[in-house]
């Protein structure tokens, strides 16, 4: 494990810029087997530094009747992926994530990751999703039936730049 120190005395001396999308529609993806991008759900900042980390957290509220599985793209690179042990495994940088049957319920999905884009240009992050079979939500359940007892949420991305 890869330990990153931040040398200023004090955190609030070493944050720089904070942005964050807050996705409050619902997505739908019927695309299985291949990484679809969640429509409105990533963020842009540019860093300071060319020494800059970025912090970025994501928080997903999500739905399926099979498997998915979710990961972080920085431009059009992946990154925080697991390792695929050399198999069909999905590498990914959470999931697979198994959805409960009867429709009504919803999972949550959320994941950190420390960055070093090395730039002062704007970088966009985005969060991607795979399926292995059947529909995909986001922000809703996979039945979608108007009760009480079901909800309606949000998700949401953000960057926090870390200067050293």
């Amino acid at each position: 494990m890869a330990l990153t120190k931040i040398s200023k005395g004090l955190i609030s001396d070493n944050i720089g810029q904070v942005v964050q999308t807050v996705k409050s529609d619902t997505w739908s993806s019927s695309t299985t087997s291949t990484w679809v991008d969640i429509t409105g759900f990533n963020v842009t900042i540019t860093p300071t530094y060319s020494t800059s980390k970025v912090l970025i957290t994501a928080h997903m509220t999500i739905s399926n009747f099979s498997l998915a599985s979710f990961r972080l793209v920085r431009g059009s690179t992946a990154i925080a992926l697991g390792n695929s042990l050399g198999g069909n495994r999905v590498q990914a940088t959470i999931g697979a994530i198994s959805f409960a049957r009867d429709g009504n319920r919803v999972s949550t999905g959320s994941f950190m990751f420390l960055d070093s884009p090395s730039t002062t240009s704007a970088t966009t992050y985005k969060v991607q999703a795979w399926c292995y079979d059947g529909t995909q939500y986001i922000n809703r359940s996979y039945a979608n039936y108007d009760y009480n007892y079901s909800s309606s949420s949000i998700s949401s991305i953000t960057a926090m730049e870390l200067m050293d």
